[in-house]
């Protein structure tokens, strides 16, 4: 058996025994503390792994997404904007549209563009009664009744050359009444009328379907000089199955917009 060296024997009195046992002894909690730091730190670096594994995955989805919007933006700008439209409807929301004779462009009413295509005049009116465009002139007498204070005015180049002027202005001798307005089946149609106004103030006609109504209409102005200028204004109406009548009138001492034609299409 190997002696102890000098260094190893415990020292006199008390602190030597001390500092011995404390060389050649192994306390328990030690060992347990040294176990429960190292599973500490073994469990921050795995969660540290996790979290940085994520961060890098995230990453990586974001890159992709900012490559994808450059690229969208990159072919949008290549193949330009999307084209204009021929014609700029009136609706019912204060646009106005140009659809004269002659497909060029035109003031419209809100300092922009509108933009016109030529349109057939029919040889005689046709209607929705076999669910196709029905149109019905203004100024075709044999279908539509005018009031005596309604006057028609030349336009070259407008379905049926003609429009009728001074409506309104006092009813029933400003009105216009399209008569055998058909329909196949009862139910809700849309219909365009197409005007002129050459103005900068909205004019106002009354409508009246089958004797109901009114509804009051607020035509856009086309502007001062549009003078041939034509507007479209889009209305939805109910109409019975058979014939209907439609009538513009306007109480007051005040003319609507000169009226061309109207269009009666079943609702999609």
């Amino acid at each position: 058996m190997k002696p102890h060296r000098d260094s190893d024997r415990p020292r006199s009195g008390y602190s030597g025994a001390h500092e011995y046992r404390r060389r050649h002894e192994t306390r328990p909690t030690d060992t347990a503390v040294t176990r429960l730091l190292h599973t500490l730190q073994e469990r921050w670096r795995s969660g540290t792994r996790w979290v940085n594994y994520t961060i890098i995955a995230g990453g990586a989805v974001v890159l992709g997404l900012l490559i994808g919007y450059i690229f969208v933006l990159s072919r949008s700008s290549t193949n330009g904007p999307a084209p204009r439209p021929n014609t700029v409807d009136a609706g019912q929301n204060g646009m106005a549209a140009a659809s004269a004779g002659a497909a060029v462009p035109s003031d419209g009413p809100s300092g922009g563009r509108a933009y016109g295509s030529p349109v057939p005049s029919p040889a005689a009116p046709s209607n929705a009664a076999t669910g196709t465009v029905g149109v019905y002139l203004a100024a075709d007498t044999t279908h539509t009744a005018l009031g005596p204070s309604t006057e028609l005015r030349d336009v070259a180049g407008v379905p049926g050359g003609k429009v009728v002027t001074k409506v309104g202005h006092g009813t029933p001798a400003g009105d216009v009444t399209f008569n055998a307005v058909a329909a196949r089946n009862a139910g809700t149609y849309n219909v365009v009328i197409y005007y002129m106004l050459a103005d900068t103030v909205a004019h106002r006609l009354a409508l009246w379907v089958n004797g109901n109504g009114p509804t009051i209409l607020s035509f856009p102005p086309l502007g001062a000089g549009a003078t041939n200028t034509m507007g479209t204004y889009r209305v939805t109406v109910t109409l019975k199955a058979g014939s209907n009548t439609i009538r513009f009138s306007n109480a007051t001492m005040k003319y609507g917009p000169d009226l061309n034609r109207i269009t009666v299409a079943p609702r999609q």
